[in-house]
């Protein structure tokens, strides 16, 4: 079966070039390439790196009238296994499986399959208040509903290294949020 966070619906790999056009889109149109490499994902090998794009006040998607920014943050909460308090900030980041050499790695965007042969997709943002005090290679160990995943801080390998590292690109999105 493969899941979703972004949909309800469980589908099987194997069942993909089955559905219509619709359910395939209501999926994502990216989200499928990780089923061309269906291999599961190293839970302890994954690198995190920001996307300096600005931080998202968790209190506005908590205020929203819109069902979509809300139901985004209750999957947010429910990945990573907590609750986010309103005071909070999510900082858009990707993860990268490093033991991947597919070029598929991005695992916000192309998912990855889980042991049991299931889809997911890593959310899109990072609580704060997980990475505040993280720097430059430094371990974050999460537990959620997608399981155990040993993240490891990693800014300069990737995108968006001329920002410095990791948690120089954080401090430098604080002082933009300023």
């Amino acid at each position: 079966m493969i899941t979703s966070t972004a949909a309800a619906t469980s589908y099987s790999i194997k069942d993909f070039s089955k559905l219509n056009e619709e359910e395939q889109a209501k999926i994502g149109t990216r989200f499928p390439i990780a089923w061309d490499n269906p291999k599961p994902v190293q839970r302890d090998n994954i690198a995190i790196f920001i996307i300096p794009n600005g931080l998202v006040p968790v209190r506005e998607l908590k205020e929203s009238v819109l069902d979509f920014q809300r139901e985004k943050l209750k999957d947010i909460e429910s990945f990573y296994g907590l609750q986010i308090a309103d005071d909070d900030f999510l900082v858009q980041f990707w993860a990268a499986d490093r033991s991947d050499r597919s070029g598929n790695s991005n695992l916000n965007d192309h998912g990855y399959v889980d042991d049991e042969g299931l889809l997911h997709r890593f959310p899109t943002y990072i609580p704060m208040s997980l990475i505040r005090d993280k720097k430059e290679g430094d371990i974050l160990r999460i537990n959620g509903d997608q399981g155990s995943f040993t993240l490891q801080t990693l800014q300069r390998p990737y995108r968006y290294a001329r920002f410095g590292r990791f948690h120089e690109t954080l401090k430098y999105l604080l002082n933009c949020a300023k």
